[in-house]
């Protein structure tokens, strides 16, 4: 490359690093925006996760109505049995 480069005048070697480097800005700056969007895409598949979880807490009770009904049951008598004792 030297030779190349020898062949070159001096403005022509500057035109070319800088044509160079201008095009590995551009790479350096396209290859961070995929890691970024790599990174936020895997946020929302954690994002993801955790609201099917949570939509899955909610609507499992809903599917065991006497399982709620039998412990509202339990926690009011043991509620009453307090009040009784505390008073």
């Amino acid at each position: 490359m030297a030779a190349a480069e020898a062949a070159l005048s001096p403005a022509a070697v500057l035109e070319l690093h800088r044509a160079v480097e201008l095009l590995l800005n551009r790479e350096i700056s396209n290859a961070n925006r995929g890691c970024k969007l790599a990174q936020v895409q895997g946020q929302i598949k954690e994002v993801r996760r955790i609201m099917e979880r949570k939509v899955e807490m909610i609507l499992d009770p809903q599917e065991q109505p006497g399982s709620m009904e039998a412990k509202s049951r339990d926690l009011g008598r043991a509620a009453g049995a307090f009040r009784k004792n505390t008073i």
